[in-house]
């Protein structure tokens, strides 16, 4: 109930992990209320409002960090409880993992079965198998554009995916659109992933 300074923390943990990188897995109670980048209720918006990030310099905060850990290699794994019914801004919050190739948990009014899952959600965030420093380079035929990335990601150039750390389970999908005339008869699509293995052997 004292609440808590989540991006604080999260800017003393990436001073920490610039140079190296890393998973910063992170556990909250609802939303920031202290320090300077706490958040405001929005609990009083629409549904449709809540699924996206309020318009103003105070809130790009959290993505300008997202881009930033993304950069040095970190990926934030989040995993937030809420208590009384209390209001958590999970679509700021999870801003961070978004951006990083993380994973949000969230647990509504957190009891003793809730505890069980998040003991079985951080088992298999320590445990997991993870490809370091990922990228995908996607190719593809004249006349096609990369629409859309369904994946926890930043997009470096046209066609360069970024991943600070990819799980053995994640997913990545595409969504491509015909932007000019295709004058073949087939379209060709191109992958090349290449990340670092935990022996620090890069594999393409």
């Amino acid at each position: 109930n004292a609440g808590h300074c989540y991006l604080s923390a999260v800017f003393i943990a990436e001073s920490i992990l610039y140079q190296t990188g890393g998973l910063l897995i992170i556990g909250c109670v609802n939303r920031p209320t202290s320090g300077p980048y706490a958040l405001s209720s929005r609990s009083s918006n629409t549904e449709s409002d809540l699924f996206q990030l309020p318009q103003n310099d105070f809130y790009e905060m959290y993505k300008d960090e997202g881009f930033q850990l993304n950069k040095f290699g970190v990926s934030v794994h989040l995993f937030c409880a809420s208590n009384n019914e209390s209001f958590c801004d999970i679509t700021t919050m999870a801003t961070l993992c978004s951006l990083t190739s993380g994973h949000c948990y969230f647990y509504k009014d957190f009891d003793e079965s809730k505890c069980h899952k998040l003991h079985l959600d951080l088992f298999q965030t320590l445990n997991d198998n993870y490809f370091w420093n990922s990228s995908l380079r996607v190719y593809y035929s004249y006349g096609l554009k990369l629409s859309r990335v369904y994946a926890n990601c930043s997009l470096k150039m046209d066609n360069i995916l970024s991943f600070p750390i990819l799980g053995k389970n994640d997913t990545v999908a595409l969504e491509f659109i015909v932007d000019k005339s295709i004058v073949h008869l087939k379209v060709h699509f191109q992958v090349c992933f290449t990340f670092t293995r935990s022996d620090n052997k890069k594999i393409f």
